[in-house]
């Protein structure tokens, strides 16, 4: 079998779809300029240790302890780390020689919850207030 011409990503958030000629990593949506799959640590979209976001009232994330939550008011955290998201794709569905490509995860963000249990949120549901670099 050969390789596609181009991979076709659909959007998570908005179902934007657009075309990649290669499997990229790093990808942002040109529809609502969401970060989508899988990001690495040295292009900078990540947060590092010690940076400070807001998580508004409303957001999902999820607890080691109580497992899925939703915030009940907007709280100020501070990252511990980040992780990069993942991307996967589907071999076989091809529609005009383009490969179906699924987003799975996208990065998330992780601190320190009550207990000393881990909580994490979707990168993009969350709101920077300051990046450490």
């Amino acid at each position: 079998m050969t390789e596609p011409k181009e991979y076709k990503v659909t959007c998570a958030y908005c179902k934007f779809v657009f075309y990649v000629k290669y499997l990229e990593y790093n990808l942002i949506c040109n529809g609502c300029n969401k970060i989508i799959g899988y990001h690495e640590d040295n292009k900078g979209v990540l947060l590092k240790h010690g940076s400070l976001i807001v998580v508004p009232r409303d957001t999902e994330y999820h607890s080691m302890l109580s497992g899925d939550m939703v915030a009940k008011r907007s709280t100020t955290k501070k990252v511990h780390h980040c992780l990069n998201g993942s991307m996967d794709w589907k071999t076989d569905f091809l529609d005009e020689g383009r490969r179906f490509v699924e987003i799975y995860n996208n990065p998330t963000v992780r601190w320190v919850g009550s207990g000393k249990y881990w909580c994490s949120a979707d990168i993009n549901d969350v709101i920077v207030k300051y990046r450490r670099e």
